[in-house]
């Protein structure tokens, strides 16, 4: 019997489907002016900082990067008060979801749980590892049913991905309700709690459990610079993990997948306050209103 060249699990597979660009709707509608506000893009654009230090990084660029983002994990452990052993560096945070289940699952014994809707990038990568991927419905009022979530777990469960402030309802559960799934998981159950949007969360510490990462076996808190650093176009996250496991993934992550304009733009947006102050006030004043 010939063999493919191609994967089956690839054949049908369906790309993820990101929101038009401003260009792409241009030429789809025959307009000359957009205004995007399809993908929670900063409205703010970019901090100064960042431009400055890409200026500056941009002779640079016929470099390689150090592997291992070793600056960028140093100056994210310095802002959160931890050790960069504790911390992985990626393009995107769509990177270590990948890096996640390829570590972390056993295809075909395994499988990941998540709540539907979710990030859809949870399924995608799943079902390209050959994982199986089963998802609890959210309730009507888009709030997380957990004791139904817990329901679902068994031996075969590796991760549960939860994904906090939810999109696009902004549910947060608070840090106690986040916590006790944690508690009533199995330990060899991964608990992925996905960030993103935890930056506009207010008061973030009423619903962030960014404190308790790297302290338990079983806990990954992911962030991206997508939103608050308004760099999404740069693919800049991090998932703040056990040093074990941040090693497992450091060892089969691609090496130079975080270039050196984005490890220093990421620097640089740690180190501008007064962008990051300016966002969170402009995106909390606009959700009020």
């Amino acid at each position: 019997m010939s063999r493919s060249l191609i994967r089956r699990q690839v054949l049908d597979f369906e790309p993820y489907s990101p929101g038009l660009s401003v260009e792409e709707v241009k030429e789809r509608y025959g307009l000359s002016s957009v205004i995007k506000l399809a993908s929670n893009e900063n409205p703010l654009g970019v901090s100064p900082k960042v431009l400055h230090a890409l200026k500056k990084e941009l002779t640079e660029v016929y470099r390689y990067p150090r592997t291992g983002s070793p600056r960028l994990r140093q100056a994210l452990g310095a802002y959160h008060g931890i050790p960069k052993d504790w911390i992985v560096a990626g393009n995107g945070s769509d990177e270590i979801i990948d890096l996640l289940i390829r570590v972390a699952v056993e295809p075909g014994r395994d499988h990941v749980l998540a709540f539907q809707p979710c990030f859809g990038i949870y399924r995608l990568q799943s079902k390209l590892c050959e994982v199986a991927f089963h998802q609890i419905a959210l309730r009507g009022d888009f709030t997380f049913p957990m004791q139904e979530l817990l329901a679902a777990v068994n031996d075969s469960t590796a991760i549960v991905f939860l994904t906090t402030p939810d999109n696009p309802s902004g549910f947060a559960p608070p840090v106690e309700a986040v916590l006790d799934l944690h508690h009533r998981l199995p330990e060899d159950c991964l608990l992925v709690v996905d960030e993103a949007y935890m930056d506009f969360a207010v008061p973030q510490e009423r619903y962030s459990i960014m404190s308790f990462a790297g302290r338990a076996p079983n806990l990954v808190v992911l962030r991206t610079f997508s939103k608050l650093y308004g760099l999404a176009g740069l693919r800049l996250g991090y998932g703040v993990m056990p040093a074990r496991l941040a090693d497992c993934l450091l060892r089969v992550k691609l090496p130079f997948s975080v270039n050196v304009l984005a490890e220093a733009a990421g620097i640089a947006a740690l180190d501008d306050d007064a962008f990051r102050s300016e966002t969170i006030g402009t995106v909390v004043r606009g959700r009020e209103m």
